[in-house]
Formats: structure tokens, sequence, C-alpha cells
């Protein structure tokens, strides 16, 4: 380490904050709410053009009527904050008693600054450094294509053209460009690329497979088409498809009827008046199962309707069975029959016309009188309830009484539901409004009570918020009280100031204050995280500044005694021992640096410019979890 120029320490005008005009001299000069101009005079900025309270060059100068000159922003805030005070020499000032400084301003404009870029001799005067920084090639500039990287925007050309990893290229196969960190996402999208299917090999382009594997691929997995009636079977090759449909005929035929009747029956039971049953047939479709080369697995009470001798003829009840020697309908002719009557039924406004087998209705009233075409089945006599019973008993399981009309067990019960509905229900409409009316007031109430707690949680919160608010502000006045001159400075986001102190957006960063007793002196610390002076760029500098106490009245002045200043070692390998940066200072009484403060803070720091070597520091020992920590002992003599 190499302390910075001046004997064991060095005396630097202190830095608020770097604020380089990197973005817009005209904007910036546009925003009065700016602290003062930090950047490289050559020559040194002279005393008078300095802010006595940030301790930069002038932005946007003002005068007082005492006679002092202050950034406009600096004052303002000084005013507002601390009182309506002069800052220097404690006088009454107001808003109204501050006036421009133009002479000032054009005197500070035209000073002769040198870049902040490493590597660049350039000089200029302030005015034009905002043009220089635009087009310097030595500045820090990030990727145009934003792949994240900061280069020298001379060397911007060469990344564009060789390394950027979101440089455009061309594909090989549709000639279209693309980002060069997309080739392999794009590879698996562009339809020129040959690629085998995953089912059966074939060699296909992207633009092909969708569609073989959709409707051609003989390897692919199906389901059956009757899935979404009831067919339960695995998905299967392509090629399995033609053999098992042939093989499960009959029962896909019965799940056809099924849906069939399950339609029919919410017509009916979806009329005014009516209730249908929860446990209706469309509910209990999604359980019909069968097993592999069996016919479809039928209830108790539906094998009892269907153990009728082979070629007994079923009669038109409501309950009649459909004989088991009788074969339903093979091949597509029977699935095309089953298909046309399934889509006159979900089309109610078409008028609704007969086919040779099936029941129609002279009107919506009629449904328990129907009227039955001649069938081309012999031994069988379609109608709605045939119908139910071919399908497995579509109403024989409707076991719940009360539930809808139908009542198992009796065969006349189908035939008497409507009636029993529209003699009296025991829960008619009306009382059945009457409750839903009184749910929802009870829903509303609980609403609104819903709603005053909440009221009452945020007030709540909001009264918590500004405990803790408090809570805090006493214990930040406690750690600065009670740290016994030891002050831990941990700086989060390493990496993110960093880069804001190379692009010249904020080059310094000072600590909060603390005493070295509870009645003792009080200081900060300050960090140029990329160096300042002759360690611009190359060392991280550190700095003590003295600032306005509670206390100054009954302090011996100026401070006389030790400071240590410390980068931690990080390392939490037990066997390996800290490796802290660490230096110590003596006091010098004829410095400025150590006099009593007469502005919140001295404007005269005491360190180090040349503390540390950054690339030291970046070695993953001395920054975890993007944190540096500056430890500083105050011992006063």
């Amino acid at each position: 380490m190499k302390p910075g120029g001046r004997g064991a320490g060095y005396e630097s005008t202190g830095m608020a904050g770097q604020t380089t005009p990197g973005t817009s001299l005209q904007k910036q000069q546009q925003e009065e709410m700016t602290e003062g101009w930090d950047v490289l005079w050559d020559p040194p900025l002279e005393p008078k053009y300095e802010c006595p309270i940030c301790l930069m060059g002038l932005r946007e100068p003002v005068q007082t009527n005492c006679g002092h000159r202050f950034c406009r922003y600096c004052i303002l805030k000084s005013i507002r904050d601390a009182g309506a005070r002069c800052p220097v020499d404690n006088s009454p000032l107001t808003e109204e008693q501050i006036f421009p400084d133009n002479f000032a301003k054009r005197e500070i404009l035209a000073l002769r600054v040198k870049c902040s870029n490493k590597g660049c001799k350039e000089k200029m005067e302030l005015i034009g450094l905002d043009n220089h920084l635009s087009t310097c090639n030595f500045a820090f500039v990030r990727c145009p294509l934003e792949c994240g990287d900061t280069f020298w925007r001379k060397d911007i050309p060469e990344h564009l053209d060789n390394d950027c990893p979101r440089r455009l290229v061309k594909c090989e196969h549709c000639f279209k460009e693309i980002p060069f960190d997309q080739q392999e996402s794009h590879m698996e999208e562009c339809p020129n690329v040959v690629r085998p299917c995953e089912f059966c090999q074939q060699q296909l382009t992207n633009e092909q497979m969708a569609r073989h594997v959709e409707n051609e691929c003989p390897r692919a997995l199906v389901l059956c088409i009757f899935s979404a009636v009831g067919c339960n079977v695995e998905k299967m090759e392509r090629r399995n498809l033609s053999e098992h449909l042939q093989e499960f005929t009959q029962v896909h035929l019965r799940l056809l009827l099924n849906a069939l009747q399950t339609l029919k029956d919410s017509r009916f039971t979806h009329r005014p008046g009516n209730h249908s049953d929860p446990l209706s047939l469309p509910a209990r479709m999604q359980d019909v199962t069968y097993e592999h080369r069996h016919n479809l697995p039928l209830t108790h009470e539906q094998q009892q309707m269907l153990v009728l001798p082979p070629g007994h003829m079923a009669v038109a009840t409501p309950v009649s069975p459909l004989p088991i020697g009788s074969e339903l309908p093979q091949g597509g002719d029977g699935i095309a029959k089953l298909s046309h009557s399934l889509q006159q039924l979900v089309m109610p406004n078409r008028p609704f016309q007969p086919r040779l087998g099936e029941t129609t209705w002279s009107s919506a009233e009629d449904y328990l009188e129907p009227v039955t075409c001649a069938s081309p089945y012999p031994g069988v006599m379609t109608s709605p309830f045939t119908a139910a019973a071919a399908a497995g008993g579509a109403h024989a399981y409707a076991h719940l009484e009360g539930s809808s009309g139908y009542r198992t067990g009796d065969p006349s019960s189908v035939g008497t539901s409507s009636r029993d509905m529209d003699s009296g229900n025991p829960r008619s409409e009306d009382s059945s409004m009457a409750d839903a009316r009184t749910l929802r007031t009870k829903v509303h109430n609980q609403e609104a009570k819903i709603v005053e707690q909440q009221h009452y949680i945020r007030e709540l919160e909001l009264k918590l918020g500004s405990l803790q608010q408090k809570y805090f502000e006493l214990d930040e006045r406690t750690k600065e009280r009670m740290c016994n001159g030891t002050f831990i400075w941990r700086i989060k986001e390493y990496s993110k100031l960093r880069q804001q102190a190379v692009k010249g957006e904020a080059t310094v960063r000072h600590s909060s204050g603390f005493y070295t007793s509870y009645y003792g002196y009080k200081l900060c610390v300050r960090v140029n995280l990329n160096g300042v002076d002759s360690a611009h760029g190359t060392h991280i500098s550190l700095f003590i500044h003295f600032m306005m106490g509670e206390n100054d009245d009954i302090l011996e002045w100026p401070f006389q005694g030790k400071i240590t200043l410390s980068i931690v070692d990080q390392n939490s390998n037990p066997a390996q021992q800290p490796k802290h940066i660490t230096e110590t200072l003596v006091a010098k009484p004829s410095y400025a640096a150590f006099q009593r403060p007469t502005t919140l803070r001295n404007h005269k720091g005491f360190g180090y410019m040349e503390f540390a070597l950054l690339r030291s520091l970046e070695n993953g020992q001395y920054i975890k979890n993007d944190t540096l920590i500056i430890k500083c002992m105050v011992q006063p003599q």
C-alpha cells in the first residue's frame, strides 16, 4: 500500500458526490436540484469557487445577502433541513435573500478540466466536457446490443463484429438473421431443419413434423376417437386404432347410446319446474369403465334389467330392457345413425325430423308419450327408455329419492315423475328463491364485516409502521453514540456502486456519522471507489472527516490522537489468518482536517489516496456477498 503523497496521510478536499456531466451538460444545468461539480480541475479549483456545503465546484451558484456563495441546491436544502441560517456565519437567511450569481457561473464554466476517463489526456473547458465525454474513446459504454458487457468506446466495433453473443448471424437453413446466442433454440424451431420423428424415426423438416405426428405417424400415441363419450382405453399407437375400433364396436355404440340418452334426459329435467339430479348420467358417465375384450360392465340394477331369455321381445315401457340376444347395429352405419340423432338433440331450434327406428314427440309437453317408429332391427322397439336400458339402465341408478323425478325399483316411476313434480314439490320455487335471498343477505353481511376488519388491520399496520420508524431512528442514534470510537461500515451492492464510480455518476460515498464516545467527537468515513487524482482507476481511496457534533463546545480542538482505517478480510476459513488491509494515521494539529468543523461536515479530510489496489479487492477475499466492510477506530489522546 502506498500513502497518498504527503507523508503518512493526505489532506484532501472532501467531495460529497461526484456528478461528472456524462449524459448532457445542458440537462444538468437545467436541473437546479443537483450538488456541485466534482471533476478533475486543472489547475486545482480556487477556494472562491468551492461550495462550503458540498465542497465541490459551484453549480448554479447563488450569493446570499451576507456575501457567501453556495450551490443553489445545497443552500436551499440547508435552509429547509437545518434552519433559515447561513451555514458559514450562522446569520439569519431566507430563500428570498438568495440571488443568482451569473458572473461566477460564467467563470466556472470557463475553467479548464481534465477528462476523467483513464487513459485519456484531453483537457477542455468545463462547458465542453459533455461533448467530449459523448465521443471519448476511453469512456466505458455498454454494448449497444445489450449483452451486458461494458467496453471502451473505441473497442465497441470489434466487439460487435466478433465477440458479442447477441450479434446477428444468418441461419444456414432458412437464411434468417438471428442473435448468435439463440442459434440452438432457433434450430429447434427453424422450419427447414431436418430431424427424425420421435416415434417412427422418419426424417422430416420441422414444418412437416407437426402435421406428421398429428395425422400420419403410425407409431404416434393417440386416444380412441370415442374417448369423448367414455372410452377410457389408454393411448395406443395409431396403427392399432383400427383394430381397437373393430374389436370394441358394440362397446362404442353403447357409449354413444348413453350419451344420446343423457342429452334427452338433460332436455327433460331442465324444463321449468323440474330439478336435475346432481348425480345424473353426465356426472356418472365419467365413471364408465370396461375391460379389454369384455362388454361394458353394468351396475347391479342394470344387470337385473338386462337378464332376459334370448330372443325375448322388449315392450315399450319406461324401463323395458333390451334383449341380450339382439345385437347392436354394427360398423359405420350404426354410428352414423346415432350421430345424426345426437346432432338433432343438441340443436333444439331446428325442427326434429324422425328417422327410422327413432322416437319423436308432438310437443315438449308430450315427453312421456312417445311415438315409436318401426325399427329395422328385429325384436327391438326403440324408445327413449329402451335406448336407456340398452345403454345400461340410465335411470335405474338414480337412487337418491327426492333428488329427481325418478324412483328406482318401480317400473312406473319414470312415467309418473313429471306429474309428481308438477303436482307439488316439497321445495317450491318460491321457497328456494327466499332461501337464496336469505343466503345472499348473510353473505353481504359477512363481506361488510370482512371489509371493516380489513380497515382495522390497515390502521394497525400504519401504527406499527410508525412505531418501527421511530425505533429505527432511535436505534441509529444509539449506534452513533454507543460505538465507542469503533465504527463498522458495510458497503452493500459494491459492484453496482463501483460501476457508478467508473462512469462518473457518483464517485464518492460518505458513511453515517459516529461518535468516539457518548460525549465525544463526531466523524464520518469517505471512500472513493474508483480512486481520486493520481489513484484514479487503480486504487480505492479512504479518508476521514470530522463533523459538527453536539459536544464540540466542551471538547478540545484541534483533535489529537490516532485513527486506524481497515478493509476487513472476509475469508471465513478458520485455518487462515485474516489479512486485513490496515493503516494507522496520527492527527496533525496544524492541518485543517483536525480543526473544529464550521460546517455540517469539515470540507477537509485526511486519509489515503492509494489505500488499496482495486484488483486486489476483487479476488473474493475482501468482497463477499457483494459487500465491502470498512472499519474505523478512533482513539483520542
